[in-house]
């Protein structure tokens, strides 16, 4: 399966995902950094495969559609700013299709000219300093996923594991996907 849609297919099934049974951000805190149309190249981290991604504004968020693949289904995601750091990085709120109100994060920074997008809490798992934000934040960890009762707690684990160790830090994480602009 293409990474997107793999990635989507796991934030479907929220297995191995950060996830809510609700939306905790709304319309009025979408972020737009990314211009109506723009298209990166989609690559997981430590593949050669890699596919072009169109983000097209839709209501307060985008959707995102693999050029090549028109007829499957896009990925609804909203971006929401994180003012609290200096990098211009964003908490990505996705809509997971027959799910009722449920919804995956994924966290998104700049990297390059492009960014990175993290979604994995078990690549944190190697991480001893993420495992007591984890243990605090996460209402429940069963299979790998971190399910989140409340919006402070995705901001308190995007500001205490994944901001220090790949945003400010030097690590990077060992599951990501890198967004280029296509050329």
């Amino acid at each position: 399966m293409r990474a997107l849609w793999g990635l989507c297919a796991a934030l479907l099934l929220a297995a191995c995902a950060f996830w809510s049974e609700r939306p905790f951000f709304a319309d009025n805190e979408a972020a737009h950094p990314i211009a109506d149309g723009a298209r990166f190249v989609w690559r997981e981290a430590g593949s050669q495969q890699r596919q072009t991604v169109v983000f097209t504004r839709a209501g307060a968020g985008y959707v995102l559609q693999d050029v090549n693949e028109p007829d499957e289904r896009p990925i609804e995601m909203m971006l929401i700013a994180v003012p609290e750091t200096p990098e211009g990085d964003f908490i990505a709120q996705v809509k997971l299709p027959n799910a009722e109100g449920a919804r995956a994060y994924a966290f998104l920074w700049p990297s390059g000219d492009g960014y990175r997008l993290f979604a994995a809490p078990s690549a944190l798992d190697a991480m001893s300093a993420a495992e007591p934000v984890l243990v605090r934040h996460c209402a429940a960890r069963p299979q790998g996923e971190c399910k989140i009762a409340a919006r402070d707690d995705l901001i308190a684990i995007y500001r205490e594991a994944v901001y220090p160790a790949f945003v400010s830090g030097a690590a990077a994480p060992r599951a990501y996907i890198e967004l280029t602009p296509a050329r």
